[in-house]
Parts: C-alpha cells; sequence; structure tokens
C-alpha cells in the first residue's frame, strides 16, 4: 500500500513539472513568434528545414501504428501511445537543437563586448533550459518504468529519443542557421543585434556627414 502510494506521489510530480515545462515553453515560443513577427526581426534559417517533414511523417506512421496496436485494450493507453515516439524526439532535439544554437549565437558575438556578454547569457538559458526539460522528462520515463514495467509505450518513448537524436545532429551538422528560431530568448538577442547593428549604421552615416 504504502509502496503504490509512494508511487503515484513520484509519478504524479514528474508529471505535474513536466506539464510546467511544457506551458511554459509553449508560452515562450508564442510569445517568440509574435514578436519575431511584430518587429520584423530576421534569423539565420534553417538550411535543412525541408528535411522536418519526414521526421513529422515518421512519427505520425509510428503513431498510428501504435494507436491501432492498443486502442482495443484502452483508449487513453491508445492516445498515450500515439504521442510517446513524438514527445521521446522531442526531448532530444530540444537538447541537440539547443546545443547547437548556442554555438551559432557565440558567433554573432565577436565584434561586441555587449553583444559577447548577452550571448553567452542566451547560451547559458539555452544549455539550461534544454537539460532540464531532458533530465525531467528521463527521470519521469526511467520511474515509470521502473514502477509499472517496460511496456510498449516507455519503448516508443525511448526509441522516439534515439531517432529523434539521431535526426537531429543530421539537422544541427554544418547547419548555419538557427533552429530554435521561436525561442524568446533567441529572439531577444537578435532583436538587440538589430539595434545595435542600426545604432552602428546612423552613427556611422553621421561621421561622414560631419566630416570636413
Amino acid at each position: 500500500m504504502i509502496r503504490e502510494i509512494l508511487s503515484f506521489l513520484l509519478l504524479a510530480v514528474f508529471l505535474l513539472i513536466n506539464i510546467l515545462l511544457t506551458l511554459n515553453r509553449l508560452g515562450t515560443k508564442i510569445f517568440g513568434t509574435a514578436t519575431r513577427k511584430t518587429l520584423r526581426i530576421e534569423l539565420p534559417e534553417n538550411e535543412k528545414k525541408a528535411y522536418e517533414k519526414f521526421f513529422t511523417l515518421l512519427w505520425i506512421i509510428i503513431g498510428i501504428w501504435a494507436f491501432w496496436r492498443i486502442k482495443d485494450m484502452t483508449l487513453i493507453g491508445a492516445i498515450l501511445a500515439f504521442l510517446a515516439f513524438r514527445s521521446g524526439g522531442n526531448v532530444s532535439k530540444t537538447l541537440i537543437y539547443g546545443i547547437h544554437d548556442m554555438k551559432i549565437i557565440r558567433e554573432y558575438t565577436s565584434d561586441s563586448r555587449i553583444l559577447e556578454a548577452a550571448g553567452k547569457v542566451v547560451q547559458l538559458s539555452l544549455l539550461l533550459e534544454s537539460l532540464l526539460i531532458f533530465s525531467f522528462a528521463l527521470s519521469y520515463k526511467v520511474i515509470s518504468a521502473m514502477l509499472n514495467g517496460i511496456n510498449l509505450i516507455i519503448l516508443l518513448w525511448f526509441g522516439g529519443v534515439i531517432i529523434g537524436a539521431l535526426f537531429s545532429l543530421f539537422i544541427a551538422k554544418n547547419n548555419k542557421g538557427i533552429l530554435t528560431k521561436d525561442d524568446i530568448i533567441v529572439v531577444l538577442f537578435f532583436m538587440g543585434k538589430k539595434g545595435r547593428d542600426s545604432l552602428v549604421t546612423v552613427a556611422g552615416k553621421t561621421k561622414q556627414r560631419l566630416k570636413p
């Protein structure tokens, strides 16, 4: 009895944390997208964006197969099975994309101490956010497996993590674009860079006009 209560509490805590992290990420993404489009902030384009649809197609196919496999047992389980592979893939993509964008942002900070300081803050934020989401999601699934045993949903999730990681490494390799372009932290950094570049341009033109 005590073990069952403890198991329920642990899973409830990890589930709540994952929900909060998901809502927070969704909120920042929506705000980041709105800010980027409203202020017309241009970010380096993902050079392999076209390949993203292949992963989407893959998780839909696997999700439909998993749903069909479990639907006669439990509807809720079938829905979770449909989303399990995608969920695992998104976790590893978040981690790898975040690390990739840290490296790209570093390239835009070499000509300004202010941008360099801001870039370090953005890099640290991306790393912490990615690691936090990855560690909590992984911990939740490991505990679920320990308490409830290995099942198809957990296998699909870990399969998604592995395939998602391989796919993300392919997308990130030799890619000069930003992969998390709607992340508000990234958008704010490039907004600051745009403002700084505008000031430098105006200052340069003013200096040319003042020359005798």
